[in-house]
C-alpha cells in the first residue's frame, strides 16, 4: 500500500515491421524539458513550445505547447500571449464535453487542484489553473472526464477491454486513481499528511530553494515519461497508460475533427502538460504527417542557489542522488510506440 501510494503521488506530478529485415527505427522526439544555467548561481527549468507544419501539401501549424503545471507568474503570461495569437487552443483538464470552456473547467476541478495550487505557494510559485485565463472563444477543452477514466480504469471501456490488461491490474489501476483523486484533493492521510508539509516548507526560504531545485531535476530527468520506469508494477502501468495515452488519443480525435476547418494561415495549439508531448508527437509525425520546424523556450521556474545560501557540494549531491535514482527505476529498453 506504501509503495502504491508512492506511486500515486509520482503520477499525481504532474506507444510492424517484417523480421527478416531491418526496421528503421522511428526518431524521438527532442526533450520538451530542460534544466540551464543562465548565469553562475542561477538555475531554471525551461518548458517548450513546438512548431509543426504537414509534411506534404497544405495545412495550418501545430504548436505542441507543452505546460508546468507550477510556474513563475512571467512564465503564465508568456505563454498567455502564445496561446492567444493561436487561431483555436485545445487544452487540458478533466472535464471533457461539458466543460468546453474554461470557466466550468476551473470549477468542476477546483477541488483536484488543491494541493497542487498550495505546492505552488509553499515554493513561491502560481499554479496553473490560477494563472492562465481559459475564458477566451478560441479555447476549447479537449480531454477526458472523471467519468470516463473511470469507465477504462475499470475495464468497461473499449479502449481499456482491447488492451487486453487482466482484472486484477485493472482492479488495481482503478483503485489507485481514487487514491489519487483523493491525494490531490487532500482528503487522504497522505494528502493532509503533505499540506502540513507544504506549509511548513512556506515558511523556510532555503529549504523552499533545494524544494524547487529537487523538483527541477526531476522533472528533467523523467522527461514526463514515467512508462519508461520499469520498476512499475502492472496496475501502474495500466493507470499510466489511460492517464496518458488515452488522453493524447482523445487529442488526436479533436485534432482530426479541426484541422479541416482551419486554413493554411491559421494555427492550433495543443496546450498540455509537458509529459503528454513526446507521445503526442510520435502521435502527430505517425498519424497526420506532421513534421517539427521550430521551437520556442519558456522559463517556468527559477531559483537563485546562491542567494539561497546552497553550497556548489550540495546541488551536486541532489542531483546525483536523483540521478541514480532515476537510472535504477528506468527499463533498459524502453516502449517504443
Amino acid at each position: 500500500m506504501r509503495r502504491r501510494l508512492l506511486w500515486v503521488g509520482l503520477a499525481g506530478l504532474l506507444v510492424d515491421g517484417c523480421a527478416t529485415r531491418p526496421v528503421t527505427p522511428p526518431v524521438l522526439p527532442e526533450p520538451y524539458m530542460r534544466v540551464i544555467e543562465p548565469e553562475a548561481g542561477v538555475v531554471q527549468l525551461e518548458i517548450a513550445a513546438r512548431r509543426f507544419t504537414p509534411r506534404r501539401g497544405t495545412g495550418p501549424t501545430i504548436w505542441l505547447t507543452g505546460a508546468s503545471h507550477l510556474g513563475e507568474t512571467a512564465y503564465y503570461r508568456a505563454l498567455q500571449h502564445h496561446l492567444d495569437e493561436c487561431t483555436l487552443v485545445l487544452f487540458e483538464g478533466v472535464g471533457g464535453a461539458e466543460a468546453r470552456r474554461g470557466p466550468e473547467l476551473r470549477r468542476d476541478t477546483a477541488e483536484g487542484s488543491s494541493l497542487q495550487a498550495r505546492l505552488a505557494r509553499s515554493l513561491g510559485l502560481a499554479f496553473q489553473l490560477e494563472a492562465v485565463d481559459y475564458d477566451r472563444a478560441h479555447f476549447r477543452n479537449s480531454d477526458l472526464t472523471v467519468a470516463e477514466l473511470r469507465d477504462l480504469m475499470s475495464g468497461t471501456g473499449q479502449a481499456a477491454a482491447a488492451a487486453g490488461e487482466t482484472n486484477s491490474a485493472r482492479t488495481e489501476a482503478a483503485q489507485s486513481f481514487e487514491q489519487l483523486l483523493q491525494v490531490m484533493q487532500g482528503e487522504s492521510f497522505l494528502g493532509r499528511l503533505m499540506n502540513l508539509g507544504l506549509r511548513w516548507l512556506g515558511t523556510q526560504p532555503r529549504y523552499q530553494a533545494l524544494a524547487k531545485f529537487t523538483l527541477m531535476e526531476m522533472l528533467n530527468n523523467v522527461q514526463g515519461d514515467l512508462e519508461s520506469v520499469g520498476a512499475l508494477p502492472p496496475a501502474m502501468q495500466e493507470l499510466l497508460r489511460v492517464l496518458i495515452d488515452e488522453r493524447n488519443q482523445r487529442v488526436l480525435v479533436d485534432l482530426r475533427r479541426e484541422l479541416p476547418r482551419l486554413s493554411r494561415a491559421d494555427s492550433l495549439a495543443v496546450f498540455y502538460g509537458a509529459g503528454h508531448m513526446r507521445d503526442l508527437e510520435i502521435r502527430l509525425r505517425r498519424e497526420l504527417r506532421y513534421e517539427p520546424r521550430d521551437e520556442i523556450w519558456f522559463a517556468a521556474m527559477t531559483v537563485n542557489v546562491t542567494a539561497a545560501g546552497i553550497t556548489p557540494v550540495e546541488l551536486g549531491a541532489t542531483r546525483e542522488l536523483i540521478q541514480r535514482q532515476i537510472e535504477t527505476l528506468r527499463v533498459r529498453s524502453p516502449r517504443v510506440r
